[in-house]
């Protein structure tokens, strides 16, 4: 009796003799793993609500005390890892002179303004107050935020009012500029 070259006895029979030898020569390797991390980065920043400029009238004699016209306002915003101990912000001028006038030898000392940071008590400007984070610089710590399992990605918003007062000299009739830093550190 003849059988057909297509029916599926043959063809079954066919597969299984022509593949068997392939099917049973798989060989495989033992398992290696490879461990697949993922972090996200750290990251602090500040944005400023209300920047200035801020306009000061020159204490026209010693011992005067005059607030600056505009009241700076800014936001930090930090994503920070649980080794994290607190957000400080400061405010600071880059060295011991705040101010320099038009002509340059005029100048307004950094030690000569205050702050007054979030309608606390006012805080004379000093250069130890910085030294985390300008180290010739001159300012005032503005806030500390204890950092917990619970802010570890938060936001805080911090205002400052600039005072300046004549205590050591009148100052000279010019028009002074400067810049006011404001920088904001994650401690360890």
């Amino acid at each position: 009796m003849f059988t057909k070259i297509g029916s599926p006895k043959l063809i079954g029979v066919v597969f299984v003799l022509g593949f068997a030898p392939l099917l049973s020569a798989q060989l495989s390797s033992g398992l290696q793993t490879i461990t697949v991390t993922a972090q996200s980065a750290e990251s602090i920043g500040i944005s400023l609500n209300v920047g200035g400029p801020v306009s000061i009238t020159l204490p026209n004699s010693l011992g005067k005390v005059t607030n600056g016209n505009v009241v700076p306002a800014w936001t930090t915003s930090w994503v920070l890892s649980s080794s994290r101990t607190a957000v400080k912000v400061y405010a600071f001028f880059s060295g011991t002179t705040a101010l320099t006038g038009l002509n340059p030898i005029n100048t307004i000392p950094a030690v000569d303004f205050f702050g007054q940071a979030n309608g606390g008590a006012f805080t004379a400007f000093s250069t130890a107050a910085v030294a985390p984070v300008a180290i010739m610089g001159t300012g005032m710590l503005v806030s500390t935020t204890p950092i917990t399992s619970a802010n570890l990605t938060a936001m805080k918003s911090d205002s400052l009012v600039l005072s300046l007062t004549s205590n050591t000299t009148v100052f000279a009739t010019d028009t002074y500029t400067g810049v006011l830093n404001i920088q904001a550190q994650a401690t360890p």
